[in-house]
């Protein structure tokens, strides 16, 4: 069954809807295709460290560093894949782009970085990596799914980026497998020993010394020729606690990635929903469709149909946002479940518990006892 997410990426196999189908500008005039600037930053750190000049290199393609480390300041996708390009004619190795993504550390990207280290488990940390996919850049897709026995993750090119502006582009691969392999770094990171995997598909069909390199990183059989990269886990892997596990921490870079994510794209009604639900929460005041309508400058009927537009439900989002709150209320464990109750809105306990089970399946007492 898949994992009903906080923030649903596009689905990796999905036809195009309407609202995919329009021209991609988004707030700023930013295209949805942009990645963060700072992996240009973070390119240029890791060749300055294996002795290269990537002053030299970048200026072949008319690129420059930013000069500061802000993650709103965003670059086309497509450069990035033509920097890759450089790199890789610049030397014999195949692996020479691949290498570079496996010495990026979690603190590389940022708040999000910071907002992963901290995170309870890999279900956790996945459940961050999906929702906030779009810090990074809005053209990946990420997603996981639970089946009886395991998890299996996917990561792979947003649908609609990929048919309206990489279909076409010879070396778009190289890019998803530098970010795999660097994301199963940054997880083996965060797990904090050897990562247990059970088997690895690569979309396309590599270079065989780029299968060997994933072979050699991950310690598992290697199989090519998918749509898509994903990676195998047991249950229990998923569910063990990671050594920088700090809830409340979490919560605080969730909640400035959400203010980055709201400046990044303006034009994100979901992201701008989510922003006022929350600090209307937090002010003890619980907001209705009628009142983020009003925040936002429009009616409640075209917020509602513009919600539905991006497949969403108003009341869905609220109680999304809410059940993630409640969970790491109770991982925290520095409220009790009466506080936690009144915190979110709910008139009591008693009513928090019925929400909360039917959220999770459990009761808040015992989410709480198997924290």
């Amino acid at each position: 069954m898949a994992i009903n997410l906080f923030y649903q990426v596009a689905p990796m196999s999905s036809k195009l809807t309407g609202r995919q189908r329009q021209n991609n500008k988004v707030g700023n005039g930013l295209r949805i295709s942009d990645v963060s600037s700072n992996h240009l930053n973070l390119l240029a750190w890791v060749l300055e460290r294996q002795g290269k000049d990537p002053r030299t290199i970048l200026a072949k393609l008319g690129i420059t560093t930013p000069s500061r480390n802000d993650p709103v300041d965003r670059v086309p996708v497509i450069t990035i894949i033509q920097a890759l390009e450089e790199i890789q004619r610049g030397s014999d190795d195949p692996c020479a782009a691949l290498k570079l993504y496996g010495h990026m550390k979690l603190s590389h990207l940022n708040v999000l970085g910071f907002a992963l280290s901290c995170s309870s488990n890999l279900q956790d940390f996945l459940e961050r990596a999906c929702r906030f996919t779009q810090y990074v850049s809005s053209a990946f897709a990420f997603d996981y799914q639970e089946f009886d026995d395991h998890y299996r993750i996917s990561g792979g090119w947003n649908p609609t980026v990929y048919e309206e502006q990489l279909k076409n582009v010879p070396n778009a691969q190289l890019l998803l497998e530098c970010g795999g392999y660097s994301a199963l770094s940054m997880m083996r990171e965060a797990y904090g020993e050897s990562l247990p995997i059970l088997r690895l598909y690569l979309p396309g069909h590599p270079h065989p010394k780029v299968v060997a390199a994933f072979e050699e990183a991950t310690q598992c059989p290697v199989e090519t020729g998918g749509d898509y990269l994903s990676a195998i886990f047991s249950k229990d892997v998923f569910t063990k606690r990671l050594p920088g596990a700090n809830p409340q921490l979490a919560r605080v870079n969730d909640q400035q990635i959400v203010e980055y994510l709201a400046e990044i794209e303006q034009s994100d009604l979901v992201h701008r929903c989510e922003r006022l639900i929350i600090e209307g929460i937090a002010n003890g005041t619980e907001y209705k469709l009628t009142d983020v309508a009003k925040k936002l400058g429009t009616s409640e009927r075209s917020l509602k149909k513009n919600l539905s537009d991006h497949k969403q439900n108003f009341s869905d989002i609220v109680a999304r946002i809410k059940k993630t709150l409640a969970i790491q209320h109770l991982q925290e464990n520095k409220k009790n479940i009466s506080q936690i109750a009144y915190s979110l809105g709910f008139d009591g306990p008693s009513n928090f518990s019925r929400a909360f089970r039917r959220w999770t399946g459990v009761s808040p007492r015992d989410y709480k006892r198997d924290c």
